[in-house]
C-alpha cells in the first residue's frame, strides 16, 4: 500500500531491505530460543517464507511485485501477493501458538 513511499531512498532501502533482513534472522533466533513448536513454529516458517520472499524481490527487483487484489463489487482489498498472506497467517499462526501453548 506504497509503505515509505514519501521517505528519500536511503530510509526507505534501509527499513525495507536491511530492517526486513534484521527482522527475520530476529523470528529465526526466537524460535530457536524460544523451542517453538506446533502452530508457533509453523507461523514462524510462514513468516520467514513470506519474508525471505519480498527482501529476495526487494533485493533483485528493487521493488516487491504485488498482484493479487480480491472482493466483490465495489468493495476491494488492497493489492497484495502470496508472500503477504505468508506472513500475515504465519503472524496469527505465532500469536495463537504461543497464547494457547501458555494457556494449557
Amino acid at each position: 500500500m506504497s509503505l515509505g513511499s514519501g521517505l528519500p531512498d536511503w530510509v526507505r532501502i534501509s527499513l525495507l531491505t536491511i530492517g526486513s533482513g534484521v527482522g527475520l534472522v530476529a523470528v529465526a533466533i526466537a524460535a530457536f530460543r524460544l523451542r517453538w513448536t506446533g502452530l508457533s513454529l509453523l507461523g514462524g516458517i510462514l513468516f520467514i517464507g513470506g519474508g525471505a520472499s519480498n527482501l529476495v524481490d526487494r533485493i533483485v527487483r528493487g521493488s516487491v511485485v504485488d498482484f493479487l487484489n480480491v472482493g466483490i463489487g465495489s468493495l476491494r482489498t488492497g493489492i497484495f501477493n502470496v508472500a503477504d498472506v505468508a506472513l500475515m497467517v504465519g503472524v496469527a499462526f505465532i500469536v495463537f501458538g504461543t497464547h494457547f501453548k501458555r494457556a494449557v
